[in-house]
Parts: C-alpha cells; sequence; structure tokens
C-alpha cells in the first residue's frame, strides 16, 4: 500500500494582515492506495494533459488577495471559492492553462458517476443566479465535458465577483475526473482572441470590477509535508516572504497563453532545448512536457527505462546519483534535482520510480510546458497588465 499525503480545510477562517485574505489549510490525514489505483491515476493524467494541449493547440494591501491551495499527492494543487447567494463551496484548480470557469451541475444526470461524487451547483438555491442558456463544452481525450453557461456570483475570500459566467457541467467524460479531489476548473488564462464570444475569464473580470490592487497575480506551490500550506495563489499582489533573490521577468510571447521563450534546457552541460525555445507555464499541468524526440534523449540519459507510452522508470537505488537538470530563462538558472523531477511511490514492499517528463508533439511546431514540476522550484508572477511573467527562486517558508 502507497501512503500519500491529503490536504483537507478543517476550520475555514480568515487572517486580516495589512488587508491581505487568507484562507488557512492544515494537513489532517492520509490516504492508502495500490500501485494499479495509482498507475491509473498516472495514465489519466497523462491523457487528461496530453488532449487538453493538443485539443487546444491545434484549434498586502486593499486589492490583494490570497488563497491557499491544497495538495493531493503532488499530482493536484486546489483551492477553495464558492458560487452563488448564500455561497455554494468548491474545490477548484487555478489553472493558466485555460481562460474559463466550469463545475459540475446539479442537473447532470445521474449516471454521471464524477458529477454525483463532487459538489454541485443548484441554480435555484441561489438569488443571484441569473440564467443564460448557452451551450459549451471541453473537449478531452476521452471525451467531451459538456453543458451550459450560467453567471452568479463568485466568491473567493471576502473578494465577491459579480455576474461572472461560468459552465455548469451535465456530463464528463469517462474515468477522467472521477477519482480526482477537485469539482472543477477556474481558468486563469488569456480570453482567447478568436472566442469573443466566450465569457470573460474570472481574473479579467476581478480587474475590470476594480477588485484587485494590480493586475497580477503569484503563484507558490509546496511540495513538502512539514510546510502550513501546500500553496498559495494570490490576487493582486506579491507577497516577498516566498522567494529569494530578484524576479526575472519574461515577455509573453502569446496573444492567448502564458508563453514565453527560454534558453535552454541541459544535463552536465548536455544541451537537450537550443535557445529560443517556447515554454508555456501551466499551473493545471502536473508534469513537464517537450517534444518527443527530445524527451526520450532526457530520459535516455537518465537511464530510465520504458514501460509503455509516456512510462518511464529509474532504478530507485541509484536516484542519489542522477544528475541535476538545468532550465534557462531569461538568464536565470533554476535547477531539479533527482527530487524534483522523479515520483518515488511503495507498493507492496516494492519502490517505483517514475520521471516526470512525457513526450507530446504538436502541428504547430516543438512546444514545451512546465508543470508543477517546475513551479514548485519557483515563486511565479503572473503579470496582466504587463503580459509578462517573473520567476525567482522559491524561499523555504518554515511553518508557523
Amino acid at each position: 500500500m502507497i501512503l500519500f499525503k491529503v490536504f483537507i480545510l478543517l476550520l475555514p477562517f480568515f487572517v486580516y494582515s495589512e488587508s491581505i485574505i487568507r484562507i488557512q489549510l492544515h494537513s489532517s490525514l492520509h490516504l492508502n492506495l495500490s500501485y494499479p489505483v495509482l498507475n491509473d491515476q498516472w495514465n489519466l493524467s497523462i491523457k487528461q494533459f496530453k488532449n487538453k494541449w493538443l485539443q487546444r493547440l491545434t484549434s498586502s494591501k486593499d486589492g490583494i488577495y490570497a488563497e491557499y491551495l491544497e495538495n493531493y499527492q503532488n499530482i493536484e494543487y486546489y483551492g477553495e471559492i464558492s458560487i452563488g447567494t448564500p455561497p455554494q463551496t468548491f474545490y477548484v484548480i487555478f489553472d493558466t492553462g485555460s481562460p474559463y470557469l466550469w463545475i459540475p451541475s446539479k442537473m447532470c444526470d445521474s449516471s454521471d458517476l464524477a458529477c454525483q461524487l463532487h459538489h454541485k451547483y443548484d441554480s435555484s438555491k441561489s438569488s443571484t443566479y441569473k440564467p443564460n442558456g448557452a451551450l459549451f463544452y471541453v473537449k478531452y481525450g476521452t471525451g467531451i465535458a459538456s453543458g451550459f453557461l450560467s453567471s452568479d456570483c463568485v466568491h473567493i475570500g471576502s473578494l465577491n465577483i459579480v455576474d461572472q459566467t461560468f459552465g455548469e457541467v451535465t456530463h464528463q467524460p469517462g474515468q477522467v475526473f472521477i477519482n480526482f479531489h477537485f469539482d472543477g476548473i477556474m481558468g486563469m488564462g488569456f480570453q482567447q482572441s478568436s472566442q469573443n464570444s466566450n465569457p470573460t475569464p474570472i481574473f479579467l473580470n476581478m480587474i475590470e470590477q476594480h477588485l484587485v490592487d494590480k493586475p497580477v497575480f503569484s503563484v507558490y506551490l509546496n511540495l513538502n509535508e512539514d510546510k502550513t500550506t501546500s500553496g498559495e495563489i494570490m490576487f493582486g499582489g506579491i507577497d516577498d516572504k516566498y522567494y529569494t533573490g530578484d524576479l526575472t521577468y519574461s515577455d509573453v510571447v502569446s496573444e492567448e497563453y502564458w508563453m514565453i521563450k527560454i534558453d535552454g534546457i541541459s544535463i552536465n552541460d548536455k544541451i537537450f532545448c537550443p535557445s529560443g525555445s517556447t515554454a508555456l507555464i501551466d499551473t493545471g499541468t502536473t508534469l513537464i512536457s517537450g517534444p518527443t524526440e527530445k524527451i526520450n534523449d532526457i530520459n535516455k540519459y537518465l537511464g530510465s527505462l520504458q514501460l509503455s507510452d509516456n512510462e518511464y522508470i529509474v532504478d530507485c537505488n541509484k536516484m542519489h546519483k542522477l544528475p541535476i537538470i538545468e532550465i534557462k530563462i531569461n538568464g536565470k538558472s533554476i535547477q531539479l534535482k533527482a527530487d524534483d523531477y522523479i515520483v518515488e511511490k511503495v507498493s507492496n514492499g516494492s519502490r517505483i520510480c517514475r520521471t516526470c517528463f512525457i513526450g507530446t508533439d504538436f502541428p504547430s511546431g516543438p512546444l514545451w510546458i512546465f508543470g508543477d514540476v517546475f513551479l514548485r522550484k519557483v515563486y511565479t508572477v503572473f503579470d496582466v497588465g504587463q503580459r509578462r511573467i517573473g520567476i525567482a527562486d522559491v524561499a523555504d517558508v518554515k511553518s508557523s
């Protein structure tokens, strides 16, 4: 059996410090899962990730709000929001790789197991609900998550976004969402220029409604079990306690995605990704993805064994010998140690060590996608106003 950390909200309360609102989370229990369950979860996560991007790319002041994030199996980082009046609570992934908010609807079919196992929005219980009725869908590898649009108040801490349009999902595909702890997705990406008729992304509404001090949000993710929180997303500001040194900024090179140029990826001076390559910074992705040929080269260099499509394992007894992987962005070096890019689990006394690199090829050309494996190493600022991303070395935040 495998021991995992699960974070649950024990007691919701607000901590006010210079008008920064924080929702505290605490770790409270562990969950045992057998290897087959973990393996299914891993494969579903990869399938969801690959098709998410293949589908998408082919076609401390007033006004600063902090939302603490939960962490499940170091696969999911999610936080609490509420919708409606009175508020209905949901757990969502704050996803910089998508622009829109969706949650399960009470009107989903009784046979939809993923919907039945999660919190569902009930418009009849909200006095601020406004019908929209337009149909919407999101494509995934195993099917289509579909439903209709509605509008209501969305609450994040004491922040109240009025008339936010979101998707009520009435059908979720296959097995993808059944085992996940989050209910829905809160997109933090840009509104896609080719789809101007779609809902305004929630952070743009925060800006338009003058709810945030600055048009930025920042993300801190945490892996260690002895920390008080698993992460934080802050709306309208930057918290310097989470990073050391200076922020290094890179301009966004896409109209629709949080995408930047990188200087390269190397191991022991061997270059696997040339300067000028493009990388998308995605808080809704766990792993690091790149062109299949380059990913195969990296995994081969690490001495990994390929078990199946995008599943590579290494000898757990030799993890201490694995090299540092260096990612350079605008002159700044981010170093990934083996503990950062290897996922180690134990099942029935056997250790299994997977690499966190998967290959994905896009019709539009080579693209790297940096998920939580990368984001746990840096504090990240998403500057909507100046269309840039800032990164700094993550600080060692001690438990309080």
